[in-house]
């Protein structure tokens, strides 16, 4: 689409420093870069996001919600960033939760031969973490590959989900872009052709990822200290293009464990999905499935079942939007659905259902920045376990490359 940046984002920052640096008064891309033809390139990006979340109902009591018993926050809540558990509480106006930076260093070895490296800091964690950090060897034209830290290409906007400039939205619906996992270490290769004018992209990766006191896990269970590993991954993406349309799926398999107290699960994990979008420039659609299907194979220390269960995870968002000069708004509605299904006894339970409409208004201010002003009403649709409550939440965002 017309707002997609196709370049990468990578090495160490704070969101104080590149809040500065977009405020006033920052270098110029020519004092980042320095000469066009150099070997070695900085850029970065930055996203301010204030919001408030209001009208929240639907909450159990605590003592039955494990969902606020485990992350000490007071729900009802809003959570934007299952990740990095990015979270709005009631009637609080805050910059925390979707706030964030990120610098790219890049070096070019020679024609074939390059190192790139990136971290971000967050408002919802502020330590800065390296996202990704490979190296990429040219094969061919056609043909490349890629060794270290990279992201995980989930999603249709996964390698720029943390880019504001990337999408219409403040940040990509959180009932779709919303696991433990984003990024992995490990090998991918490439390859790029075009067949009858349809640009192909084939990827294929394989690697690990370990997360020490995940936040994700923080959010929905009541464990002080939990790791998540994700061994012996397996997987593909696959985008093509033509014209006005784009098409995106995807393929993961990985086996899962998470490692906390009281209880340990060792799953064996199977994730696919779908994107197509058109885009007719005065006006586009964007929409995307997704399925993750648990096999836990494993559950130790469960007090309330100890034979396993599967949990499905079915998600899917569509979005219509229009531009007008250098207006563009657009409507979404997402859902998240979920559920346990038990062998002893046998038994289906929907655990965190969930969903809602999202408005958005984007302005681009120059090809590099934008502002934008977001209304979501979000309903908790789960009755039992985990829950956050049904409410609304506003914000608003500056987002900028450089």
């Amino acid at each position: 689409m017309r707002h997609e940046r196709s370049f990468l984002y990578k090495t160490p920052s704070t969101l104080l420093l590149l809040t500065l640096m977009c405020a006033g008064g920052h270098p110029s891309r020519a004092d980042i870069i320095g000469d066009a033809n150099s070997a070695f390139k900085l850029q970065g990006f930055v996203s301010l996001v204030a919001g408030k979340f209001y009208g929240g109902d639907g909450v159990p009591n605590p003592s039955t919600t494990t969902f606020a018993q485990g992350t000490k926050i007071p729900c009802p809540c809003f959570v934007s960033n299952w990740a990095n558990a990015g979270v709005y509480s009631e009637n609080r106006l805050t910059l925390r939760p979707d706030s964030i930076g990120g610098l790219q260093a890049d070096y070019n070895f020679d024609a074939k031969n390059s190192f790139s490296a990136q971290a971000t800091s967050r408002g919802s964690i502020m330590t800065p973490a390296v996202q990704w950090f490979y190296f990429a060897h040219q094969i061919t034209a056609h043909w490349d590959v890629h060794a270290g830290r990279q992201r995980i290409p989930l999603f249709y906007y996964s390698s720029s989900q943390d880019v504001g400039v990337s999408y219409p939205w403040v940040v990509p619906p959180e009932e779709v872009y919303g696991y433990e996992a984003t990024n992995y270490n490990g090998l991918s290769t490439s390859y790029k052709s075009s067949w009858q004018g349809i640009a192909s992209r084939l990827e294929a990766y394989t690697g690990f990822e370990y997360i020490h006191n995940s936040p994700y896990t923080g959010l929905i269970d009541n464990w002080q200290q939990t790791s998540v590993r994700w061994k012996n991954i397996l997987g593909s993406a696959w985008t093509l293009n033509k014209d006005f349309w784009t098409l995106h799926v995807n393929y993961l398999t990985a086996q899962v464990n998470w490692s906390g107290q009281p209880t340990t699960f060792l799953q064996r994990l199977n994730a696919y999905g779908a994107a197509l979008n058109m885009d007719f420039d005065s006006v586009f659609m964007t929409s995307e499935y997704g399925k993750f299907i648990r096999n836990n194979y494993q559950v130790i220390g469960n007090p309330f079942n100890n034979s396993g269960y599967t949990e499905l995870e079915p998600t899917y968002s569509v979005t219509g939007g229009a531009r007008w000069k250098s207006f563009t708004p657009t409507i979404t509605y997402a859902k998240f659905l979920d559920h346990y299904t038990y062998q002893q006894p046998q038994s289906t339970i929907p655990v965190f259902p969930n969903g809602g409409w999202k408005l958005a208004l984007r302005y681009d201010i120059d090809d590099a920045s934008d502002v934008k002003f977001q209304y979501d009403t979000h309903q908790d649709l789960g009755e039992q376990f985990y829950t956050t409550g049904s409410g609304k939440l506003v914000r608003i965002s500056y987002d900028r490359v450089f």
